[in-house]
Formats: structure tokens, sequence, C-alpha cells
């Protein structure tokens, strides 16, 4: 008999799917994927011990992005983090590249796409290793004719996937944040879909 793998949202319902993730519009890094109530930190959890070797988590992030006139890079990049901290102060799971926005555009769409897969668990200890790879995808410019206007990026900035240690015997939230190099002429990058799914 064949064996039977299941794939389940660890993000189903409100406030995740009923709302987009709070726009950064500063020169910062802060969590961009919709949070739940009590605000930084509270995303959806990945259970304490739910980490097992194979385990993969699927992340899909979609959302509008604005730059003024003025030349903006920009990051996303995916944490895993206590519950109740915020995205940044986690574990560094894949970040991109400083990418060079396009100026004098409105509401834009980007896209991310990313696995995050569980190579080994070290017995006898409470570390994991984690690998994420996947590429973050952005319009460039209103669609003319038949011309696409996309650039795509991988997702980390070098080759292959990157390998994070994380404490498995806890819970974790996981998030996407952003950064902002600037904030001349009202840049912003919003997060209007965020969607993590197991498969296991």
């Amino acid at each position: 008999m064949a064996q039977q793998f299941w794939v389940a949202m660890i993000n189903p319902g409100a406030p995740w799917q009923t709302a987009s993730g709070t726009s950064l519009a500063t020169a910062a890094t802060a969590t961009i994927s919709p949070e739940g109530a009590g605000g930084t930190g509270a995303d959806p959890l990945v259970a304490a011990y739910q980490f097992s070797e194979g385990l993969m988590i699927r992340v899909k992030a979609r959302g509008i992005y604005t730059c003024g006139s003025t030349a903006t890079n920009a990051t996303w990049a995916l944490y895993a983090s206590a519950p109740g901290t915020a995205a940044s102060g986690g574990t560094s799971l894949a970040t991109t590249g400083a990418l060079a926005l396009p100026t004098s555009v409105s509401n834009l769409w980007w896209r991310l796409d990313a696995y995050i897969q569980v190579r080994q668990i070290a017995q006898g200890t409470s570390t994991s290793t984690l690998y994420t790879h996947g590429e973050v995808m952005i319009q460039t410019a209103t669609p003319s004719g038949t011309t696409a206007n996309i650039q795509v990026w991988p997702m980390p900035a070098t080759s292959g996937p990157t390998a994070a240690d994380a404490d498995t015997t806890v819970a974790h939230t996981v998030a996407l944040a952003a950064t902002l190099s600037q904030a001349t002429g009202s840049p912003s990058i919003t997060c209007t879909n965020f969607t993590l799914e197991t498969c296991c």
C-alpha cells in the first residue's frame, strides 16, 4: 500500500487570512506578515517537537509595494522566532540581497515562494538543521502589451539553500520581515497574503 502524506495549513482563519500585515514605510526592518493579537511576534506557531526529519514547510506570500523617485533598496527575510519576539530578533532562515526597487511606481505586486526543510535533528540536543530555499519576484512596471515587466531574485542571495539551527524543543513563530534602505518619497511594502503549510 502506498504511503499517505498530508498537507496542513499552520495559519488558517483569522487574523492571518482576514487582514494584511502592517505596512513597512520607514528605513527599518520589521515584520510584514499578518500577526495575531498582541502584535510583535504573534505569528502562527510551529509547536515544540513538531519538527521532524523530512518535515517541509511551504511558504507563500503576496503583496504590493510603492517606491518614490528616490533610489531605494528592499530586502525580504524569513525568520523563526520565540513567541512574542520580533521576527528580526529570531533565527534568520533565509534572506534576499538588497534589491534595487524601480523608482516612481505605485502599488505594484511582489510574491515570495520558499521551502523550509528539516534536514537533520541532532540526537540528544535541541538543535535542528533547517534548510531554506526560495525566490522573490517583483513587478517592475505596469504591463504594456506582451511585456511581462518582472524580476526574480533568489532567496537566499547566495547559491543553494541556507542552513540554520533552531531549538525545536520550544515553539517557534515563522514570520516574514522586510527592510527598506531609506524613507524619502514614501516607499512602502505590504504583505497582503501569507500562508504556511506543513507537508509530512
